[in-house]
């Protein structure tokens, strides 16, 4: 399979986060859902880093008007941060219902999530597929200093955290 999708959810949309994963493997897609894809042992936050690693698309479900929770925001967090430095990667939020999406999420345009899930699913496959780059905000003119700059630090930390991974597993 080509193109990999993560699907980031808080625990209450889990069944929709479900239906969803299995209509966009029908269409083709490899699908990483968490409560689905880790396996007994894994460490979580590991297993989360290479899948948002691995991914070509990040389809973050929220319930239009909830607050998602915080770990679905460390979710977006870091596959904003892979945008950032990939920016053919994609973030897709998806609203179910009608409420206001998170204001971290504001800055992408939303798939409405309806009962048709097949058709939500087309509409995901549809946008990863679409040509052109990941257009947000952070591609315009006067924000590529600033992403720049953001791309650098993340360079600088990861460089760090590297660094510190023997020093880690020593003391582990």
């Amino acid at each position: 399979m080509g193109v990999t999708v993560f699907i980031s959810h808080a625990s209450q949309t889990g069944p929709e986060a479900r239906r969803l994963a299995e209509a966009l493997t029908r269409l083709g897609l490899k699908v990483w859902l968490d409560e689905r894809d880790f396996q007994p042992g894994d460490r979580w936050g590991q297993s989360m880093q290479d899948a948002l690693d691995e991914a070509d698309a990040y389809v973050v479900l929220v319930r239009g008007g909830e607050d998602p929770g915080e770990w679905l925001r460390t979710e977006w967090k870091e596959a904003a941060r892979r945008t950032a430095l990939r920016p053919e990667k994609k973030i897709l939020p998806v609203v179910i219902g009608d409420g206001p999406l998170p204001p971290y999420l504001r800055l992408w345009q939303r798939i409405l999530m309806e009962s048709d899930v097949a058709q939500t699913a087309l509409l995901i496959s549809e946008a990863i597929d679409a040509p052109g780059t990941n257009e947000t905000p952070t591609d315009s003119p006067a924000m590529r200093p600033v992403v720049e700059s953001w791309r650098r630090r993340l360079e600088q930390i990861e460089k760090s955290a590297e660094a510190m991974r023997p020093e880690v597993e020593r003391v582990k």
